[in-house]
């Protein structure tokens, strides 16, 4: 159920603007990588949730998972059209 969460979120992004599927190498033809990073962003999700209430340790967590997107190319602008 998690992994349909993320993969929707996915296709959602993709419907929205193509552009986005540049950035990501499994595109949407490797379906196990897809359910793979899916999984992990729904984690993510839940990770922050959960830890909301202790910013100290959520903020490490925070920085660093925006630091790996950043150097992967990712920018502010490219999260417009997840929310």
């Amino acid at each position: 159920m998690m992994a349909n969460f993320g993969i929707k979120i996915f296709e959602t992004l993709f419907q929205k603007d193509e552009q986005y599927l540049r950035l990501f190498s499994f595109k949407q033809s490797n379906k196990d990588e897809l359910e793979n990073h899916s999984m992990k962003v729904v984690e993510a999700l839940d990770h922050t949730i959960l830890k909301i209430h202790d910013i100290s340790s959520l903020k490490p967590f925070l920085h660093e998972l925006g630091k790996n997107h950043r150097d992967l190319g990712i920018e502010k602008y490219h999260y417009n059209h997840l929310f």
